[in-house]
């Protein structure tokens, strides 16, 4: 019997933490388990940073034998997500995957499209006109009147406007698995002044993914994944353990498995599929071999 879910719902996991962490790993280990267990499932993946098609295109890798089960996107600008968009919605079904790897990227990448398509500049152009008037506004005592990106960012509202109207379309909309794994960001206290964030995120040592402000919200499950390193030269060693922060009707269960640290030490990212997916989440797990 294949990997497969325990019931008729899809999966929203939102995965992020420092360089090396294993976030591309873990989506790596679901599509892998799902191989060996024969699983029909495919893996659509939006490759933001151009990490993935590397690391499966390499025949002596690890993960070579994905090209079996995954079609991989690289978005060169965020004009493409809308095409990639139509096509894996259209082409997906209940078992597959779509993997955004790394959200954190469109997000960040968001302004300097802006730029281009609003003020009709590229990014080198924009910043350097930009800044130069805000230095010559604050010479002469006067305002600035560029908003973005000078006295407020008052564009941030646009902006999340239109990545909103595509990243719902898959955090909700999709009717498909959803894994998207993102860099991580400190909580500070002057961008949090409710404490909002700092108490949900506290358990994470108070990193929480470095997303857009709604995103976490739209994702059942958020976990940060952190690589520890002990030792030195040739007794160095990795330790890899994954935090829930948030787990929608499953936190009992990290109780019980984590404590009340809701961490479980996972020593390889390969094993992320049946740490998580089937010892937490509960996922049939048939032959694997």
């Amino acid at each position: 019997m294949p990997l497969h879910a325990p019931g008729p719902f899809e999966e929203r996991i939102l995965v992020y933490g420092a360089q090396s962490s294993g976030k591309s790993s873990a989506w790596m280990a679901i599509a892998d388990l799902s191989l060996r267990t024969r699983s029909d499932a495919h893996f659509y993946v939006i490759d933001n940073d151009n990490a993935t098609a590397r690391v499966i295109a390499n025949p002596l890798g690890s993960y070579h034998h994905l090209t079996e089960n995954t079609t991989v996107f690289v978005p060169k600008s965020i004009d493409d997500y809308k095409g990639i968009t139509e096509q894996t919605l259209n082409d997906c079904t209940p078992d597959d995957f779509i993997v955004i790897d790394m959200l954190s990227n469109v997000w960040e990448g968001m302004p300097d499209w802006w730029h281009e398509n609003v003020f009709g500049e590229d990014s080198w152009s924009y910043w350097t006109t930009t800044r130069k008037e805000i230095v010559q506004a604050e010479a002469s005592g006067g305002g600035h009147e560029r908003q973005f990106g000078g006295t407020g960012g008052v564009d941030w509202q646009y902006i999340g406007k239109v990545y909103r109207a595509w990243e719902k379309q898959l955090s909700i909309g999709a009717p498909c698995h959803i894994f998207a794994t993102s860099s991580e960001t400190e909580i500070q206290a002057r961008f949090d002044k409710t404490g909002e964030m700092t108490a949900q995120y506290q358990i994470a040592s108070n990193m929480a993914p470095k997303v857009e402000k709604g995103a976490p919200h739209r994702f059942h499950t958020i976990i940060r994944l952190n690589r520890i390193v002990s030792g030195q030269g040739a007794r160095k060693s990795f330790t890899r353990k994954m935090t829930m922060v948030k787990d929608r009707d499953r936190e009992n269960i990290w109780a019980d498995k984590g404590g009340r640290g809701l961490t479980i030490e996972l020593g390889d990212p390969a094993k992320f599929g049946l740490d998580y997916l089937v010892a937490i989440a509960g996922w049939g797990l048939g032959k694997v071999g």
